[in-house]
């Protein structure tokens, strides 16, 4: 288990153990929109290498990546104390493509190639949220959990062409799933209108999630904005 998911995990199991004291606590719902940003290096450069192989036996290749995706959370939070809240949230991480095209002509055999690789993760996080006062409304927070994530990765691999006059096509699919526990590291702000509705800012970290099978993982930044509902 990574470090940074040790220290996530030793902040969040303490907070219980204050929070049970609280003779009332403020409890609330959140909803946070933003973008997702992961390092996805190991799957690129497979795709880099497909483009050599290709380029190297003397065709053409082009490479197309979606590395960055539409994101957020959703969830409910209790807060305790004035600065600590505890919040368990579903976590839709995006979607990603990359995408390696190819083609290649030479007097025996005419070929061509397209390898697209989806990657999709979406998850269950539970963290603690230490609330550092600016003003009355305006809070700077510290972010510190665990997550559970799910990623699936799908890669499609198709030819088309003909080779020595006859002609060929073939379709190869690979598909993977990862479940992995990361930790979460963030930071941000809170703005409190009133009693009931809130505005905040956050970055998140999430420490690793599956992208092969080899051992690599991804580390992802999570960059939102979102709206609290206090009852």
């Amino acid at each position: 288990m990574k470090r940074h998911t040790v220290l996530a995990m030793t902040w969040l199991l303490t907070t219980p153990a204050l929070a049970v004291n609280a003779s009332a606590a403020d409890i609330y719902l959140f909803a946070d929109a933003g973008l997702a940003e992961p390092d996805m290096d190991t799957l690129d450069r497979r795709h880099q290498r497909m483009a050599e192989s290709i380029t190297d036996n003397g065709g053409v290749a082009l490479r197309d990546v979606d590395d960055q995706s539409a994101a957020g959370t959703i969830g409910v939070g209790i807060q305790p104390f004035r600065y600590l809240a505890l919040e368990l949230a579903y976590y839709h991480l995006g979607s990603y493509q990359f995408e390696t095209r190819g083609a290649l002509t030479a007097p025996t055999q005419q070929l061509s190639s397209r390898t697209v690789t989806d990657v999709k993760a979406r998850g269950w996080g539970l963290n603690g949220k230490l609330l550092l006062p600016i003003t009355e409304a305006l809070n700077g927070t510290f972010t510190a959990g665990v997550a559970r994530i799910d990623t699936d990765i799908t890669a499609v691999t198709t030819h088309h062409g003909a080779v020595l006059g006859e002609p060929m096509s073939s379709r190869d699919t690979v598909e993977h799933h990862f479940e992995d526990t990361v930790g979460i590291l963030g930071i941000g702000a809170w703005y409190q209108f009133g009693a009931h509705l809130g505005l905040r800012f956050d970055y998140r970290y999430l420490g690793g999630f599956g992208q092969s099978d080899n051992g690599n993982d991804s580390d992802l930044d999570l960059f939102t904005a979102g709206v609290t509902y206090n009852f």
